[in-house]
């Protein structure tokens, strides 16, 4: 697993998806820029092949299965250890599902 590449808001999104061409995205809901939400579902519609696991500190089940309607692949909270989203991203990657609290 590398990083291949990182973002200051959710603005480039999908050029940065378009041009780096990622198997995972990692998305963190609070984002500055355009709604993080909004961007996550235009890149699921616009990426198919491109998977989003989402990252937040906001962790209620109503966010959590508003995400998964928008085309998210999965859910961490931040308050998780590193070796659970390390986990979430590989299952992600695999094409399974990963909503956990």
């Amino acid at each position: 697993m590398r990083c291949v590449g990182e973002l200051s808001s959710a603005d480039d999104l999908l050029a940065t998806i378009e041009r780096i061409k990622p198997h995972v995205t990692l998305l963190d809901l609070s984002m500055p820029g355009i709604d993080p939400e909004q961007a996550m579902s235009d890149a699921a519609a616009k990426f198919p092949c491109c998977r989003t696991l989402v990252m937040s500190g906001y962790d209620d089940p109503e966010r959590i299965d508003a995400i998964a309607q928008r085309g998210a692949w999965g859910f961490v909270s931040k308050h998780s250890d590193p070796a659970k989203l390390a986990g979430a991203i590989r299952s992600v990657a695999r094409g399974e599902a990963m909503f956990s609290t």
